[in-house]
């Protein structure tokens, strides 16, 4: 039997296969579809959105002017007064806002949502602090299902990470290959098969020599000359 070394190529390649099976294996935790259709729904129907569809609304009464700002953009009609209206945007995704009295550093969360949603929000990303639930109950629901998932999103990350350093900690471990797969037989499967070709690849003494040399790069020239001089010398 061969001695395959655990090159850092090797070691990359056998860490990168361990993540990707567990990925597959353990999925990364999603919501659920009647969670986000809660969700969507209380945002929809909430007095903000109502708020401001009105604001939109009303905005059409308010005289309009050509812009004259640029010459190489399309002309476009601007308010009389300079500012925007609020208008709907199609968004694909939603970041709630936990805590609104700081909500510069307040703890969000993003739910991607299942399908595109027409709302009133400046960009394709809403946010929504949660004082804008008046109801305590559908307030106190909606937390409760972004409490749910950050656990299980926290807890898939514990798991994925602790995964990681146990393998990194083997690998670390282990010079050899034959030393890796005694450690652990099933870590075969993310070995490349021409690795466990050459493995199980039967040497002769020579063939063994020549792979020594091989694996601590040993050239011999420089060597080899001292050892010839020194010969010539009468050494």
């Amino acid at each position: 039997m061969a001695s395959v070394r655990l090159s850092q190529d090797l070691r990359s390649t056998i860490r990168r296969n361990a993540m990707q099976a567990f990925d597959v294996s353990t999925p990364e935790p999603q919501f659920a579809t009647d969670d986000i259709n809660f969700l969507v729904d209380s945002v929809l129907q909430s007095d903000s959105q109502a708020t401001l569809g009105a604001i939109a609304q009303s905005y059409d009464t308010v005289p309009k002017m050509r812009s004259s700002w640029s010459n190489h953009l399309p002309r476009q009609l601007k308010p009389a007064f300079g500012f925007e209206p609020p208008s709907e945007t199609r968004v694909n995704r939603i970041t709630f806002i936990l805590e609104p009295r700081n909500e510069a550093n307040g703890h969000r969360t993003t739910v991607d949502l299942n399908r595109s949603v027409h709302m009133y929000s400046a960009h394709n990303t809403a946010e929504v602090p949660i004082a804008v639930f008046r109801d305590p109950a559908e307030r106190a629901r909606v937390v409760k299902i972004l409490d749910t998932y950050e656990k299980r999103y926290q807890d898939y990350k514990d798991s994925r990470s602790n995964y990681h350093a146990t393998i990194d900690r083997l690998l670390d471990e282990c010079t050899t290959l034959k030393q890796f797969l005694q450690a652990w037989p099933a870590g075969e499967s993310f070995v490349p098969q021409d690795k466990i070709n050459e493995l199980h690849t039967k040497v002769t003494r020579i063939q063994k020599a020549r792979q020594i040399k091989e694996d601590i790069n040993f050239d011999d020239t420089v060597v080899n000359k001292v050892v010839l001089t020194a010969k010539l010398m009468g050494n």
